[in-house]
């Protein structure tokens, strides 16, 4: 069996700040992040590294499309958890996990024409419903936390950020840095550039920021504690291009259409199911004893009911009361005429 060298998707350099200081390091994520499918080396090799440096001061600097999301929270609490000053510097692209490790610089700075990209978590599941509900619900889970980690750092709320997570959003230098997610950057940032030509970046809905609608900014972010620091390159404009602000009015105006929208729908639902059985009393399939039942069934089980009620020859019903049952076992289609007919 051939085993493959595992890439080398990261490096660390140290060096002397000064004869009378101690050394400074820097650590450069120029690949995607992990092991399972893209033949990285084992992030906890990463961690055991950053672990063992003897230093005050620790550079990060990142170009990654990111990878396995435990990967990405695993590796930004290790740098959390190191002594160092920890100063974050996106080179070129932190998406997806790649963000989640930016966020644990004590100061983010976006290069020139650097991106940053939020999405929910994704994978893979091979099961009956039971075992992609579970799949499912693991996903939010961790998705939940990858957005507490960006309403940390920037501020709003879980569901502020899980919004623009589901929208997959894209941000420039600047716009990062107005969405709180990043300190400062490094130039006039006022052109959309490609955010890279060495990765393949067909796996999310957006193939940079260039293909990518304006973010929307909630107004939380305004006052975020990342904004204080702001870039001696460039004062942080009042209105940022291409930024869509959001304000609590305009979020509370869109909870209200989406529940709104949500009655529309149950409405519709009861009155498509109240003329099923509306058309079945006209023509005679049911009685208006069983219609109770059947309404009830509508309500549980609809495909089901409408074939049954279907299923019913029209003029047929007549006005029954029940004078006895049998006992014993019956089959899942009697079952299902008991619980329609009472």
């Amino acid at each position: 069996m051939t085993h493959r060298t595992p890439r080398p998707w990261f490096r660390i350099e140290t060096r002397a700040a000064a004869e009378t200081e101690p050394p400074v390091a820097e650590v450069y994520i120029y690949d995607e992040i992990g092991e399972s499918w893209w033949g990285g080396l084992a992030p906890k090799t990463l961690v055991d590294e950053i672990a063992a440096l003897d230093v005050d001061d620790l550079t990060v600097h990142i170009n990654s499309p990111g990878g396995a999301a435990w990967d990405g929270i695993t590796i930004m609490n290790a740098l959390r958890e190191h002594r160092a000053r920890v100063n974050v510097v996106v080179d070129g692209l932190a998406a997806s996990a790649a963000s989640a490790i930016a966020m644990a610089g004590d100061t983010i700075t976006m290069n020139r024409g650097a991106q940053m990209m939020i999405h929910d978590a994704s994978g893979f599941a091979w099961g009956n419903a039971a075992d992609l509900e579970k799949t499912a619900g693991v996903l939010h889970k961790l998705s939940d936390s990858y957005a507490d980690i960006y309403a940390a750092r920037a501020g709003g709320n879980r569901e502020q950020w899980r919004a623009l997570m589901e929208a997959e959003t894209w941000y420039t230098a600047e716009e990062a840095v107005a969405a709180g997610l990043a300190t400062s950057w490094d130039g006039d940032d006022g052109e959309t550039v490609a955010a890279t030509s060495s990765f393949d970046l067909s796996r999310f809905r957006f193939q940079g920021r260039a293909h990518a609608p304006a973010p929307m900014l909630a107004a939380a972010s305004a006052t975020a504690p990342a904004m204080a620091a702001q870039t001696e390159a460039a004062p942080l404009p009042s209105t940022v291009p291409g930024m869509v602000m959001m304000d609590e009015g305009m979020l509370a105006e869109l909870r209200a259409d989406a529940a709104a929208g949500r009655r529309a729908r149950e409405e519709q639902t009861k009155s498509r199911r109240d003329a099923v059985i509306a058309t079945a009393l006209r023509e005679g399939r049911i009685t208006p004893y069983s219609a109770t039942g059947l309404r009830k069934l509508l309500d549980e089980a609809e495909d089901s009911a409408t074939e049954l009620i279907q299923s019913l020859a029209p003029n047929t019903a007549l006005p029954t009361t029940e004078i006895g049952h049998a006992a014993g076992e019956v089959s899942a289609e009697e079952a299902l005429w008991a619980k329609a007919f009472g």
